[in-house]
């Protein structure tokens, strides 16, 4: 019931939909990086509407733009191309809760994720591609788990590729690697060979992309009045920190902090409401954490929601933040106060 809804739905709070559209319409996938200030036809001239003429450069990894134009390479509809995103994200959603039963033996667990309405809301009705990416890094954690390294370097590397954020996400596969140069190495052979893959696919389009889109003057923020842009910078620089401590004591000592998940939607050039699936590839290390994930999950992206929007209430994206923080926070404590022994187990995935 929830898929037909999500199918059928005529309108979507992002306008990302149709940035991934016009992205996969156009003639190349070097075009994206580049776009040309030719508009598109037919119904897809809302493409134009939205996003202007030429669109802005794209910012998603080659792989993700590869695969999007062979996907609509058959459309000529916009409602088709819709119904075509949807049903991929749909099959993302299948495939992202057997990784979540294959990681955590938890059937429970599988269903707040497979009826979870804000995964359904951002991901299936609203398309985003930031499942896709997550799919990869679990497909990572499972194949390093089972020790097939090649395969999970690669996953890791097809993860950057949809977006290169994914690299400190994926980071969390190399915990099955048994010591630290290992991991490190592990890391450093993903990190390049991502960063070679934009290279050859995109030459230096991407980067020049990326450039022009972080000095790219933010679209909502110096319009509010009410916006406190020290409390939103102050806060993200927090959840930033705490992602990166994380990293750093997954890779360097193997010692795993899943509450700190909450602080990886802080990664991305802002806080999206999508981002907060990124919190989820540290948290399937404890099962007590998807749990949390999953229930808070509709709330925060709710909060999150006014980081996109043009209305004059923007202390919402605030209010996200700081529930990410105390998220961590909470953890932290709940963690420390544990027995050591007990707090070693918690936190070490099934198969460990």
């Amino acid at each position: 019931m929830m898929l037909i809804v999500d199918f059928h739905a005529r309108a979507v709070i992002s306008n990302d939909t149709y940035a991934y559209i016009g992205y996969a319409k156009l003639p190349s996938v070097m075009a994206a990086y580049d776009p040309p200030r030719v508009p598109f036809a037919g119904d897809f001239g809302v493409i134009n509407d939205v996003w202007g003429l030429p669109m802005l450069p794209c910012v998603y990894g080659p792989l993700w733009v590869a695969g999007m134009h062979a996907a609509m390479s058959g459309i000529h509809s916009l409602a088709a191309a819709f119904a075509a995103m949807r049903a991929i994200d749909a099959t993302a959603l299948a495939l992202l809760c057997g990784m979540v039963l294959a990681l955590t033996r938890s059937q429970p667990l599988v269903a707040i994720i497979a009826l979870n309405p804000a995964i359904h809301n951002l991901f299936l009705a609203d398309t985003h591609n930031d499942i896709l990416a997550i799919v990869l890094v679990l497909a990572a954690i499972i194949s390093l788990r089972r020790g097939w390294l090649i395969v999970g370097i690669a996953a890791i590397v097809a993860a950057g590729l949809v977006k290169i954020t994914m690299l400190a996400v994926g980071a969390a596969a190399v915990f099955y690697q048994r010591t630290p140069g290992a991991r490190i190495v592990a890391l450093a052979i993903a990190t390049l060979a991502t960063v070679a893959g934009y290279w050859i696919f995109s030459g230096h389009m991407y980067f020049h992309a990326a450039s022009v889109i972080s000095a790219h003057e933010d679209l909502w923020a110096p319009r509010q009045p009410t916006f406190r842009s020290d409390l939103y910078t102050g806060a993200r620089v927090v959840l930033v920190a705490i992602a990166l401590a994380a990293v750093f004591l997954l890779v360097v000592m193997r010692s795993l902090w899943p509450g700190a998940s909450w602080g990886f939607p802080a990664l991305g050039g802002h806080v999206n409401p999508s981002y907060t699936l990124w919190a989820l590839p540290l948290a399937v290390f404890a099962p007590r954490q998807v749990t949390q994930f999953a229930v808070a999950l509709p709330l925060v992206t709710t909060f999150l929601y006014y980081a996109i929007s043009l209305g004059p209430h923007t202390h919402g994206i605030i209010l996200g933040l700081v529930g990410l923080i105390v998220m961590v926070g909470a953890d932290a404590l709940s963690l420390l106060r544990r027995p050591a022994v007990e707090r070693g187990v918690s936190v070490r995935p099934a198969g460990s």
